[in-house]
């Protein structure tokens, strides 16, 4: 772990249990608070997997169960975890004391009996770095150049983040967590193969994972144990029906926007809701129509997916990714009827589009991606993204007399 030391601002390397240090670059003394400090442990379990059936099967030939319970019952499932739990320490005239309590909901009472063995238990921050690294937690994907749903982003608008809560993410600043939800790691596991149809559309291929998901819902392609002797299990697991980052609409849907700007908090409950019933099969899409765009026509394209005539597609047609760049998106397109080209990209502002050149509106699409309407033909589109509209805002915001 490095600090900044209060005097030079260098970057200072702290070691596990030291509470005072030296600035190697000016030479101060710092002390260290750690009265607010969340310390992290790993109990090793006194046996293997594969070895808990037989552990089991002993305990119930004992005398604390009913008779013939290990001949007659049946172990359906094996899995092995890590059970989350509060650790306090106390201090009185007697000495310490160690207070355990369940860090997740579960029927089993007897955990808050367990001992924990003194000392060694602590994790490095060496071993910390290697658990965020093999679980690609949130930026450390960065480093290798792979995409990720879950980052530590300052620009994160509210209606993403409501959406990313729903799949388990907790570095969101709005929304219900699925990660912050009662229930053992399996319940939420569980949870989240029923919102196959929420991660198909935010365009999430792979999920790595320490605790197992059912094989016909997201299948297990590679696995892995990490950080011997704990030797945590991680899997990663595949979810094929992921749709493409760039896509023709298979159908298309509209939502008349109550607020002129589209902004407002009912605009923005009625599209996550909606988007929470979108369905798993299929790349249907509904978007956003402006009240002042509901009967206008779109003049550069000369169609409307918001008019009153409607917009019908088919999917139809051929998408070519000439460049994918952070701030700029060059597409060939080819269909013989009028589509919905869908862009898998949170919709900020200070993005533009453009078909042959000229500007074409973007339309919100499944509550926080973006989309516009393409006629039929061949056509060259450029989605370009820039900090200006936003740097404007901020000053109009906050600068303004």
């Amino acid at each position: 772990m490095q600090i900044k030391c209060t005097q030079c601002a260098a970057d200072v390397t702290v070691q596990q249990d030291e509470t005072f240090i030296e600035c190697p670059f000016c030479a101060s003394a710092l002390f260290l608070d750690k009265r607010k400090v969340v310390f992290h442990y790993i109990i090793n379990s006194n046996f293997k997997p594969n070895e808990a059936e037989g552990n089991l099967k002993r305990w119930m030939a004992g005398n604390h169960t009913v008779k013939d319970l290990d001949i007659k019952a049946t172990m359906l499932k094996n899995d092995f975890y890590y059970f989350p739990v509060w650790y306090f320490k106390t201090k009185d005239a007697s000495g310490d004391k160690i207070h355990l309590q369940p860090a997740a909901s579960t029927s089993v009472s007897e955990i808050k009996k367990l001992q924990i063995p003194a000392g060694g238990n602590e994790v490095s921050f060496t071993e910390l770095s290697v658990l965020n690294r093999e679980m690609l937690f949130a930026n450390t994907n960065l480093l290798y150049g792979v995409e990720s749903a879950e980052i530590y982003e300052p620009l994160m608008s509210r209606r993403m983040a409501r959406v990313v809560a729903l799949t388990g993410s907790n570095l969101v600043w709005f929304g219900s967590v699925l990660a912050a939800e009662s229930g053992t790691p399996q319940d939420k596991a569980a949870k989240l193969e029923t919102r196959k149809n929420i991660l198909n559309f935010l365009n999430i291929r792979y999920i790595i994972s320490a605790y197992p998901f059912d094989d016909s819902v997201f299948p297990k392609i590679f696995e892995t144990t990490i950080l011997p002797p704990y030797n945590i299990p991680i899997g990663v697991y595949e979810n094929a029906s992921a749709r493409p980052r760039f896509y023709f609409a298979s159908s298309l849907e509209t939502i008349l926007q109550a607020s002129p700007s589209g902004n407002s908090l009912e605009d923005e409950i009625a599209a996550f809701e909606k988007l929470k019933t979108i369905p798993e099969e299929g790349l249907g899409v509904f978007i956003e129509c402006p009240i002042n765009e509901a009967r206008s026509m779109n003049h550069e394209s000369r169609i409307n997916p918001c008019g009153e005539s409607g917009f019908m597609v088919s999917g139809k047609g051929e998408v070519e990714v000439v460049s994918k760049k952070n701030t700029v998106s060059i597409l060939k397109i080819k269909s013989e009827t009028p589509q919905f080209l869908v862009f898998s990209e949170n919709h900020l502002p200070g993005w533009k589009a453009y078909i042959d050149n000229r500007e074409t509106p973007i339309y919100t699409t499944g509550s926080v991606y973006m989309g516009v309407a393409i006629p039929e033909g061949e056509h060259k589109v450029r989605f370009e993204f820039t900090y200006s509209a936003i740097i404007k805002a901020f000053i109009g915001r906050y600068f303004s007399l």
